[in-house]
């Protein structure tokens, strides 16, 4: 999949006289903890055979500088699993139990990525759709940092810092609801009715 730098969000942020590096190190901060309180960058593994007897699988990760932060599903054989029939170790070592008792059953498992602290590319869809929040988290961090309290840096402001955390909230939320109603299934409506006395 097609990635894209964190960089070209920059023009994106309203940092006055604060160096581009800084600003960079600030947006890598943001997308990371935007991933990590939303889900939002969840993907389906490249998926794998069991092999009879064997517990252990190692995940292969589809993109480089990414760590998965947790998964939402394990399907074998297309059948969904209860979480207390796996366990993922901090190595990435998806263990089974009971192991898969036949060979060449399909597992496809669904994790939720967070890019590494030195991260500088992400995927095309995740900041064309969640550029805003990113790069108003990445503004609010660098404009509530004072850096120090007798010579404060010159972007310090708070009362600017909160409107982008606002913004950067707002765009929580949304990636949130929109991950939760990837998750159900069938469609869910609310019908609106009247009742008079």
């Amino acid at each position: 999949m097609a990635t894209t730098a964190l960089s070209t969000l920059l023009p994106l942020m309203s940092v006055p006289r604060c160096a581009e590096a800084i600003q960079l190190r600030a947006l890598r901060l943001a997308c990371r903890r935007f991933c990590d309180d939303t889900g939002a960058w969840t993907e389906d593994l490249t998926s794998f055979v069991t092999v009879a007897d064997q517990a252990g699988y190692t995940l292969s990760l589809d993109y480089s500088n990414v760590v998965i932060r947790r998964l939402t599903n394990v399907e074998m054989d297309e059948v969904d699993l209860l979480e207390d029939r796996w366990s993922l170790s901090s190595g990435g070592v998806l263990t089974f139990d009971p192991a898969p008792n036949e060979d060449d059953l399909a597992v496809i498992v669904t994790v939720v990525y967070v890019p590494q602290p030195a991260c500088t590319v992400v995927v095309d869809w995740l900041l064309s759709r969640w550029a805003e929040p990113i790069a108003a988290g990445a503004e609010a961090h660098l404009k509530c940092d004072p850096d120090k309290a007798d010579d404060s840096v010159p972007w310090f402001d708070l009362n600017s810092a909160a409107i982008a955390e606002q913004r950067y909230q707002n765009g929580v939320a949304e990636a949130k609801l929109e991950a939760f109603s990837a998750r159900q299934s069938g469609h869910v409506g609310i019908e609106h009715r009247s009742f008079y006395l």
